[in-house]
């Protein structure tokens, strides 16, 4: 399972320890490591537990019942600030590291600054991914490269060297019933209905190779539009392009959303019947609250990346290709085989196929209370 034989993590007699998570980015990286902040919490009941991340990524974490405490960085220097107030920055962040005295700090970044922060932090037990820094900055390494093991399995793993039996779990984001309310009116705002199906589709990505052309989303939307279903559409900060060729290509009603805080896109995302997203952040926040998810997936692997089970209404789109994964930002071929190869009729299939049972399912249960 990708690790070295290295001695067990003991607290000895401390019930209380004191563990920090580390992962800076991005959305969806943050998203699949909350599994093992809830592992920990049933291991450690009295544990106080902290996650350190980018300041943009920390509301996604908030309302976790499982943590403690978020620590929000902002680890590079903005224009108009000085190199001399960025290093100072950096060195009341150890500094407040070094406050937290904490035993143990679980490193799922695992670049040289993730790592030098854990060594500078004075814990005791520093768990790592990065063998650059292993010998160095780590006391415990795992090598997070085992190949049949989903993105979940690879960060619960480490809590291998502190003895605890891994149980797999689904990532969780929590929202509130104030935020789902708030949500709700949005839509209402937009001029849909919550309380028939919404169809979302998020056409955006921040690698180019994770993108499925626009055409596949706006012949999709038309035609979920002409089968009688609402139709909304995501986006975030940079992807306003995709979505306006969408609207140009789309004929019929178009529901284009704001670009929302990502907590506020999260409740506006619960309400969805069916989300399907390209394999990014927001496709793991959508079904991270429980939406059902219909992910795109071009060079990733999805048995890796897309953690989320057939069951709970989740499914993963992609075509076996010679030349994938490859994981990459840019195509070997320069032509993004991988993902024209996915027809857009299947996926409308299925939406379709999803909207029927649940209609059936609402047709017999009336009867059966009759």
């Amino acid at each position: 399972m990708g690790f070295r034989s290295q001695p067990k993590i003991d607290f000895k007699s401390n019930d209380k320890p004191r563990i920090l998570i580390c992962r800076f980015r991005h959305l969806g990286d943050v998203i699949v490591s909350t599994p093992l902040i809830q592992q920990i919490r049933k291991s450690y009941p009295d544990a106080h537990i902290a996650y350190l991340t980018e300041e943009k990524f920390a509301p996604i974490l908030e309302r976790n019942p499982y943590l403690n405490q978020i620590i929000p960085a902002t680890l590079h220097r903005n224009p108009f600030e000085s190199h001399r107030a960025a290093f100072r920055r950096q060195i009341a962040l150890i500094a407040s590291l070094r406050a937290g005295e904490f035993d143990l700090i679980i490193d799922l970044f695992g670049s040289f600054r993730s790592a030098l922060y854990a060594f500078l932090s004075g814990a005791e037990f520093r768990v790592g991914g990065n063998p650059k820094a292993e010998r160095m900055f780590y006391t415990h390494f795992q090598n997070h490269k085992a190949p049949q093991e989903s993105i979940v399995e690879r960060y619960l793993n480490s809590l291998k060297f502190m003895g605890i039996k891994i149980k797999t779990q689904p990532p969780e984001i929590f929202i509130t019933k104030d935020e789902r309310n708030s949500a709700y009116h949005y839509l209402r705002s937009k001029g849909l209905d919550p309380e028939q199906p919404i169809i979302g589709l998020h056409p955006g990505a921040t690698w180019p190779t994770k993108i499925w052309d626009y055409t596949n989303y706006s012949q999709l939307a038309q035609k979920l539009s002409q089968a009688g279903l609402q139709v909304y559409v995501t986006c975030r900060p940079g992807e306003e392009n995709i979505t306006k060729k969408i609207a140009g290509g789309w004929i019929g009603p178009v529901i284009i959303g704001d670009i929302l805080p990502v907590r506020e896109l999260a409740a506006v995302i619960k309400h969805f019947f069916i989300h399907v997203a390209n394999d990014c952040g927001v496709m793991h926040l959508s079904a991270s609250i429980g939406t059902p998810t219909f992910g795109i997936f071009g060079p990733g692997e999805p048995h890796v990346w897309f953690p989320y089970a057939l069951k709970d209404g989740h499914k993963a789109f992609w075509q076996e290709m010679d030349c994938r994964p490859c994981f990459t930002k840019e195509c070997s071929k320069g032509n993004g085989a991988c993902l024209k190869a996915i027809d857009h009729n299947d996926v409308l299939d299925e939406i379709i196929r999803q909207v029927k049972k649940h209609k059936q399912s609402d047709s017999s249960q009336l009867l059966g209370e009759d």
